[in-house]
């Protein structure tokens, strides 16, 4: 994904995607035990990967479409520019004048309205991208805890039969 290349974290979605394809299958109580909660956490760490996925194509699309205004108002502006140029009647001219003063402001204000964009898509993201860590960091723990309450049954069991 494109929006985890601009971040900190580019190596999130390998992560996340390891995370969410591990089938993990209890064996043991133990493993039932951390089962649900494990289910919860996968969860939630799916849900707010896909936000991010959504949020991160909503921008794109928003930006698209002001860059296909821009793109237009600057159309229309040569163009009447080319009309102004030309030397016609001073009464065209003159009629002309309003229109280039609104398609200029125009453009300032859909250029505006992109680094606003920017910004809320910045804010957006870091909140799910907060989110998504603690989702993470709780899942690690967790299975942190299993793996080390795993071990410990494996290590008594093996006391026991000496």
């Amino acid at each position: 994904m494109d929006f985890l290349q601009r971040t900190n974290y580019p190596d999130l979605e390998n992560t996340v995607l390891s995370i969410l394809s591990a089938d993990e299958k209890p064996s043991s109580a133990l493993d039932e035990i951390f089962s649900n909660k494990t289910k919860v956490l996968k969860s939630a760490i799916k849900q707010l990967f896909n936000e991010i996925n959504l949020r991160f194509q909503v921008d794109k699309d928003v930006f698209q479409s002001i860059t296909d205004d821009i793109c237009a108002c600057y159309t229309f502006l040569e163009e009447v520019k080319l009309h102004v140029g030309r030397g016609y009647d001073m009464e065209m001219v003159l009629s002309l004048m309003p229109r280039r003063s609104q398609l200029e402001t125009q453009i300032f204000d859909l250029k505006k309205q992109k680094r606003t964009e920017a910004l809320e898509c910045w804010r957006d993201m870091m909140v799910l991208k907060k989110y998504l860590m603690m989702a993470l960091s709780e899942y690690w723990k967790l299975s942190k805890r299993q793996q080390l309450l795993s071990s410990d049954l494996i290590e008594d069991k093996e006391n026991e039969h000496n």
